[in-house]
């Protein structure tokens, strides 16, 4: 009984921590929401809203030599159509531009310097967090880091399972 009642306390220390740093987060997203970088750009006047799948799709047009809704679809396993509202939006915010190509049927897009500037400021905050998520995950041991990668995983899984629409299971 005493075992059972140590693992529901380790459990739900976990749980108070987990939320402590998801609310944590949140609150450094909105500070960088406010000042990027030296703090001397404004992110709020450069982007009104951006997702994470839009900032992928920055990186990826501006490594990617032929940008055409056809090859971002396939470097990004995202469809067609998720990629063609993406790019709607990247246009309308003035991040990219549109090329149509010889066949005048595929687009071809590039990056403005706002976007540019956008995709820098988000790979300074990517290198960043890496830094620091590498410098407190440097005192564990190999062992230690098997198990909170497991746990990771497990977590991921579980969210992308409550993420998916529910199907009936056939016996």
């Amino acid at each position: 009984m005493s075992n059972l009642k140590e693992q529901q306390k380790a459990h739900n220390k976990v749980l108070t921590n987990l939320r402590k740093l998801f609310q944590l987060e949140e609150s450094l997203k909105n500070k960088q929401n406010n000042f990027i970088g030296d703090g001397k750009v404004e992110f709020n006047n450069l982007v009104k809203k951006i997702s994470l799948k839009q900032l992928e799709l920055l990186y990826l047009i501006s490594v990617t030599t032929n940008s055409t809704n056809t090859q971002l679809a396939k470097y990004s396993n995202t469809s067609k159509p998720a990629i063609t509202r993406l790019t709607k939006k990247l246009l309308e915010q003035q991040f990219t531009d549109v090329h149509y190509l010889a066949d005048n049927k595929s687009k071809n897009y590039t990056l403005t310097n706002r976007g540019l500037t956008i995709l820098s400021t988000y790979k300074k905050l990517h290198q960043q967090a890496s830094i620091g998520y590498q410098k407190v995950l440097s005192v564990f041991s190999v062992d230690e880091l098997g198990t909170i990668n497991l746990f990771i995983e497990r977590l991921i899984t579980s969210l992308q399972q409550k993420d998916l629409p529910s199907k009936q299971h056939k016996s």
